[in-house]
């Protein structure tokens, strides 16, 4: 059951990579992850697949920073960048 699952959720990656990349309509990528991807011959619900898509758009800037990286990125502006959010959520945290 696990390894359906594990491979289930390379190919949503691997469909969701291609969308992103090629600017595919969202209707499209819907429809494509829930003919294209199943899980013991079952689709996943619409409303799993939009909970994916959402995740994926929500994780998007830690991928462009990854991307970013892996190009040659500005490592000294991505290190000021974390320590002023990182010290911004601190000083919340402590003045509570």
């Amino acid at each position: 059951m696990v390894k359906e699952l594990v491979e289930a959720a390379k190919q949503i990656n691997e469909i969701l990579e291609w969308a992103e990349a090629t600017n595919e309509g969202f209707a499209t990528l819907v429809n494509r992850i829930q003919t294209e991807v199943k899980v013991h011959n079952h689709q996943f619900s619409t409303l799993m697949i939009l909970s994916i898509i959402d995740k994926f758009l929500y994780d998007a800037p830690g991928r462009d920073k990854v991307k970013e990286r892996k190009n040659g990125g500005d490592e000294e502006q991505e290190t000021q960048d974390a320590y002023e959010r990182v010290s911004a959520s601190w000083g919340v945290r402590v003045d509570d």
